[in-house]
């Protein structure tokens, strides 16, 4: 575990040698060692409310839930160099982005709507969805290697959050009925984002502005 080097921290994301964290508070990206969480880059990125975070092997691509868009962010300079609209499940009340990932191939998105919370696979190029199927949960977070596909279960302050698993599917069915409950997490109170490094699931938590670590083959 590391303290976050900013007061509200959202997505995480991993580029094969560093952890990269957005601040909703600060509107910074920050790429941090995870040995001692210190912060070895950071710059600003202009979007309105971050959330989730995703590395897509050269770039870092950002969720704002305020705009409903997932902006690509070319890293060296800071700059978005490109935008897709973020798919919105259809129906009444609040929508909310809460998960950013990447498997290889498409991004995936995570949109919290009560009972019609969503997973969408998208192209990167135009933001088309590829493939979609109900969270059942309230997510807090998407990460994946390009075999699975993890996600946090929010359950509220009195009751802990659990990690939770798919296969990679093209058969949004068959992914569905893939998951499978891992672990639980009670000592994360308000998880926000979910990264794996090939060995560890790393999950953020805004109440404790710290980053936790799970190594992913205990979990089954």
């Amino acid at each position: 575990m590391f303290k976050t080097p900013g007061p509200s921290p959202e997505g995480l994301a991993w580029d094969g040698e560093a952890l990269w964290i957005v601040d909703e508070e600060t509107k910074k990206l920050y790429r941090l060692s995870t040995k001692q969480g210190k912060v070895l880059k950071s710059f600003s990125v202009v979007v309105d409310e971050p959330k989730g975070l995703a590395w897509d092997g050269s770039s870092l691509w950002v969720s704002d839930n305020a705009r409903k868009t997932i902006s690509k962010v070319e890293v060296r300079k800071g700059k978005i160099v490109s935008e897709i609209r973020a798919p919105i499940p259809a129906g009444e009340g609040p929508k909310s982005l809460e998960g950013l990932a990447w498997d290889g191939s498409y991004l995936w998105s995570a949109c919290f709507a009560g009972w019609s919370s969503t997973f969408f696979r998208l192209s990167p190029k135009d933001g088309s969805t590829k493939l979609s199927f109900f969270c059942e949960s309230n997510p807090k977070g998407l990460a994946s290697n390009g075999k699975y596909l993890w996600s946090i279960c929010y359950n509220g302050e009195k009751f802990p959050s659990v990690i939770d698993r798919r296969v990679i599917s093209e058969k949004p069915l068959e992914m569905a009925k893939s998951r499978s409950f891992l672990v639980k997490i009670p000592a994360v109170k308000r998880p926000t984002g979910l990264a794996f490094d090939g060995a560890n699931l790393l999950i953020a938590d805004k109440t404790t502005r710290s980053v936790y670590s799970l190594e992913a083959k205990k979990l089954g």
